[in-house]
């Protein structure tokens, strides 16, 4: 059974954790094209987890093409080697005591800012100039299946920040369910 641990793991939230250690084991060889992983439920009881948490790991691993799921038999490890994905980096990583906690300017990862941190004027000059120069832009319907400037950037983004290779084309950007 694969054992991963979740200890100092910091700001990473469990999934994200499990995610990238199975994401990982998969680029490494660890686990082979072809082989099972553990149930949900099982491995969730394995880990000490919640069943929720192996659900999205997993979620996200066959989002992008690390594992298929086979109806009412579980998840499979896909076949990678034909797949043009990112060598795995080794990262080391090496903690000082005597590091400090470096002072950033804004902190992301709770999806807050102190309201006197963030730069207001920045915001609305900006906002007036997209406003001003892309008048006639800002009237034109835009495509169903999206903008393509966005398109191309969640297209860049995902390759670069996830190793997934989607083309604009692949890629939908709608405002509801109906898309």
């Amino acid at each position: 059974m694969l054992t991963y641990s979740f200890e100092n793991i910091r700001s990473e939230f469990l999934y994200e954790h499990l995610y990238h250690c199975l994401r990982e084991d998969i680029q490494c060889g660890k686990l082979r094209s072809g082989e099972r992983l553990p149930s949900k439920r099982t491995f969730a009881t394995h880990l000490g987890i919640s069943t929720i948490t192996v659900e999205k790991a997993y979620g996200q691993l066959l989002t992008e093409g690390y594992i298929y799921s086979r109806p009412k038999r579980g998840y499979y490890v896909s076949d990678i080697t034909t797949r043009a994905f990112p060598r795995p980096r080794s990262v080391r990583k090496t903690v000082r005591e005597t590091e400090k906690t470096p002072a950033w300017f804004a902190d992301f990862t709770s999806n807050q800012i102190q309201a006197d941190m963030f730069p207001f004027a920045t915001w609305t000059k900006v906002l007036r100039d997209t406003l001003a120069d892309e008048q006639s832009h800002l009237m034109e319907p835009v495509p169903v299946w999206g903008c393509l400037a966005l398109r191309q950037a969640v297209s860049t983004h995902l390759q670069h920040f996830r190793g997934m290779y989607a083309s604009p084309a692949q890629i939908v950007i709608g405002a509801g369910t109906e898309y």
